[in-house]
């Protein structure tokens, strides 16, 4: 079923939903998310928060999703 993209998505979507709610800020509840709340740097929640920003850009048109990369 993990396999299944979309059954994939909803979990994840759930399970962050419930992170935020405990740890107050998408930040954190990222970090909690990975297993990395003991993490100074906040690598992943810093990873995931500039991804989400390119593709916001990319839906305004602002930016190509290829060159993601």
């Amino acid at each position: 079923a993990l396999f299944d993209p979309e059954f994939n998505v909803h979990v994840g979507t759930q399970v962050l939903h419930e992170t935020i709610t405990r740890y107050g800020n998408v930040q954190r509840a990222l970090q909690a998310y990975n297993g990395s709340l003991g993490d100074p740097s906040m690598r992943y929640p810093r990873k995931v928060m500039a991804m989400k920003k390119r593709i916001v850009a990319a839906a305004a048109g602002r930016l190509e999703v290829a060159s993601a990369g």
